[in-house]
């Protein structure tokens, strides 16, 4: 695994090769040269050869343009991938920053409050998957308050609003999701999985959130022109394109599975945003919204 300065050059690279295909090596030297970064075209082929070798991330060179691209229909951990850089990034700045002087904390506030409960468990969790081992733990769900035992193939981990979750198969061969900070007594069993036995929802990434249950479709949001630039630079999902425009508003196309995560980042953005189709995911926010009214009168 590469230091903070080579991990630096792979989000620099990454990030000028996301603005377009057939990128000259020029242009990729320019980018990394703006930031204190200096290049050379050997340095890159191995960064190049490091990135899909660690990362799984592959950038192809065609040499008919004397560009470089990356190969989207391959390259199918990009988003975590790039979403690791940016994590590690400022992990290790902040840290080389503290070694400086502790007091910087005084000058940094995250969001509130993210619980450490479950942090434990992201260690034994990795290493069963990368040991194919079944994993064995209690649980206890929100809406029965009981602690049950569990045994389980480790399959994907996700982040969503400041928690850890567990895509997990369990053997009637159901997938099943599990917060890590409800789970307790985490152990590796000596039962071993194959690599076929692991699940990886495709519905997963067609989400807001977590539930994936159901068929993807259009969705098309119309933002007024102030929630539409934080949409343009904060997008809602990783589908998301600007389907049309005008002086007072914008309106979005998505691909996405309806559930009640993705109706409840559109009703927080309030009456800036307003659902255009599907109709019933539009009749269900009308019908949201007279409740929450209902509740005032």
């Amino acid at each position: 695994m590469a230091n903070y300065k080579g991990l630096r050059r792979y989000y620099l690279i990454i990030e000028k090769l996301q603005e377009g295909k057939n990128t000259s090596f020029k242009s990729i030297a320019k980018h990394l040269s703006a930031n204190d970064i200096e290049i050379s075209e050997r340095t890159l082929q191995r960064d190049i050869a490091q990135i899909r070798a660690d990362f799984g991330v592959d950038i192809i060179y065609d040499k008919s343009s004397n560009g470089y691209s990356i190969d989207e229909t391959s390259s199918t951990n990009l988003p975590s991938f790039y979403r690791f850089l940016e994590l590690t990034l400022t992990t290790e700045l902040l840290r080389e920053q503290l070694k400086e002087k502790h007091t910087l904390l005084n000058h940094i506030q995250f969001e509130p409050i993210e619980s450490l409960k479950g942090h434990e468990n992201l260690k034994l969790i990795l290493d069963a998957i990368l040991l194919k081992r079944w994993i064995k733990f209690q649980y206890t769900r929100f809406d029965e308050g009981i602690t049950k035992t569990h045994e389980a193939i480790p399959c994907l981990l996700k982040r969503y609003q400041n928690r850890w979750y567990l895509i997990a198969k369990v053997k009637s061969g159901r997938e099943v999701t599990y917060g890590i900070d409800r789970m307790s007594g985490l152990k590796k069993m000596t039962a071993v999985f194959k690599e076929q036995d692991l699940v990886f929802p495709e519905g997963l990434n067609s989400v807001v959130g977590l539930n994936y249950t159901g068929e993807p479709v259009r969705v098309v949001l119309e933002a007024d022109e102030l929630q539409a630039k934080y949409l343009l630079s904060l997008p809602l999902h990783h589908s998301q394109k600007v389907l049309s425009s005008s002086k007072k508003t914008i309106r979005f196309e998505y691909l996405l599975i309806p559930n009640f995560e993705l109706m409840q980042a559109i009703l927080k953005l309030g009456d800036q945003v307003k659902v255009i189709e599907p109709k019933e995911l539009k009749d269900e926010i009308v019908a949201a919204l007279k409740r929450t009214l209902q509740m005032y009168r």
